[in-house]
């Protein structure tokens, strides 16, 4: 300790100079390390201190206090610890206040804490609003939402129609993308690779209706995503050609053959197979009533078709009629009278016999057992009948039915026109029965024979409230169907 306080006393007491203090550092180090292993609580520099204390080691009262055993002041120590302090990054501390989470004035302080001048501050802060990125401002040029700084060929519309326009942004494109790094003349290849033009089949169907050159066609191709030396090709995809189905119905019109149709069919990437089973389905063969009547018309399924008239075959073509049913469909090219009127002519012996009958009841598409039943009943056997008696028999029935509906008859009365017109007596009995019926439900009135028995016996009439008069007797006669000399005569019996 003496070489020590001899050597401080002394050479360094007096202010030895840097190089005889240099000169003594072998010999002081030994002697300073022996005295600070000897003395541990050896005072803290400044810097140190704030250091610690700017880390939260130690707190900045236990700075300022052992600050104060090297003679530094309570404020000294305080302003070394701020100097210490940093701030958040600049990049951070914008994102901090866009999100709210600071205020400017504490913006500042941190650009103050980074040891930026004051002239440069606000032009930092406008770093608070980021920039669109130039895709979004060149696809904003394309659509009319910025002004176009002349780039489009053909600018969106000014005017409005029934749909609002879209409000135009009132930032300069030019300066927006400049924020980014990126000039006008970048811009403006950003703005042309945005708008895209007509699809190919677009732009192609343009071409084929004349609106469009092939000139704008190619352009067309260039400015889309699709590589130029595919142009030729995507123009010839695009033609138009019928489909398949198109061309199987062409086939079966008669217009193409089949291996035309399956050469045309192929252009769809059909194949031969798929070919024909597209054919075999939209081929339609007649409706099954039709194969009936046509096959006992004379008609023949899969028939030669070489006599069938070609107005009439040309027609059968332009269907998708298959061919097979040709022969049978023109055989049912006449249209036959109805049952009831083919019957009339049958019993008048206008038909021949039976079994012409019968054939036209079968090309009518009759059950054959249930045409030749009717056949056998309807045609008159031995000579024909005279159609006058036709006529007769008709009005007999008639008559006998309306006089005994009218209760002017009885059985008994119009049994002979039953006998005239060959009515068994079961029959007869059922046809009485029946218009028994008719008789209660449209007759609930007074017989004839009930209107003279309430004339000659006074009875009261009460439609009048006095007796049967004569002038009564006969209007009751006269609505039940009689005639003037008729009711008179039936009231003076």
């Amino acid at each position: 300790m003496a070489a020590w306080d001899a050597l401080t006393g002394g050479v360094i007491g007096v202010g030895v100079g840097e190089a005889a203090g240099a000169a003594l550092e072998p010999v002081l180090d030994p002697l300073k390390q022996d005295a600070w292993s000897k003395n541990t609580p050896r005072v803290l520099d400044l810097g140190t201190l704030a250091q610690l204390a700017a880390s939260g080691l130690i707190s900045e009262d236990a700075a300022v206090t052992e600050g104060a055993r090297s003679g530094y002041s309570s404020d000294r120590v305080q302003r070394s610890i701020q100097l210490m302090l940093t701030a958040a990054p600049v990049a951070e501390l914008l994102e901090l206040w866009r999100r709210d989470k600071i205020s400017e004035a504490l913006v500042d302080h941190g650009l103050a804490k980074a040891r930026i001048e004051p002239q440069y501050w606000d032009a930092i802060k406008e770093l608070f609003y980021g920039r669109l990125d130039p895709a979004v401002i060149a696809t904003a040029i394309q659509r009319g939402i910025m002004k176009d700084p002349g780039f489009l060929p053909v600018g969106p519309p000014t005017s409005e129609g029934n749909v609002p326009a879209f409000p135009v942004s009132p930032l300069d494109p030019l300066l927006e993308a400049q924020a980014t790094g990126i000039d006008a003349d970048r811009l403006f290849v950003e703005t042309a690779i945005v708008g895209l033009p007509l699809s190919l089949f677009e732009a192609a169907q343009g071409y084929f209706r004349g609106i469009l050159t092939l000139d704008d066609f190619k352009r067309a191709v260039a400015e889309g995503n699709t590589r130029n030396e595919w142009g030729d090709s995507a123009l010839a995809v695009a033609r138009q050609i019928l489909t398949a189905g198109e061309y199987a119905e062409l086939q079966l019109r008669g217009y193409i053959t089949e291996t035309q149709r399956r050469a045309l069919t192929s252009q769809h990437g059909m194949s031969v197979e798929n070919s024909d089973l597209l054919y075999n389905v939209l081929g339609r063969s007649i409706p099954v009533h039709a194969i009936t009547t046509g096959l006992a018309r004379g008609g023949v399924f899969e028939g030669l078709i070489g006599d069938i008239p070609s107005e009439y075959l040309q027609s059968l073509q332009r269907g998708n009629l298959r061919p097979e049913y040709y022969n049978l469909a023109y055989a049912n090219r006449y249209s036959y009278p109805s049952a009831f009127v083919i019957r009339t002519l049958a019993q008048a012996g206008e038909l021949g016999d039976t079994q012409s009958v019968e054939q036209i009841l079968l090309e009518i598409g009759w059950k054959p057992d249930l045409a030749a039943q009717v056949a056998a009943k309807w045609v008159p056997t031995g000579t024909a009948a005279d159609p006058n008696i036709k006529k007769a028999q008709t009005k007999a029935w008639s008559e006998a039915q309306a006089s005994y509906i009218a209760e002017e008859s009885t059985a008994s009365d119009v049994q002979p026109i039953f006998d005239l017109l060959r009515i068994d007596a079961a029959a007869a009995s059922e046809i009485t029965a029946t218009w028994d019926a008719i008789r209660a439900l449209i007759r609930k009135q007074l017989s004839p024979t009930q209107v003279k028995k309430a004339y000659t016996s006074a009875a009261l009439n009460p439609a009048t409230g006095v007796a049967w008069s004569f002038q009564d007797a006969v209007a009751a006669l006269l609505a039940r169907g009689y005639s003037q000399a008729d009711a008179t005569t039936l009231l003076e019996e």
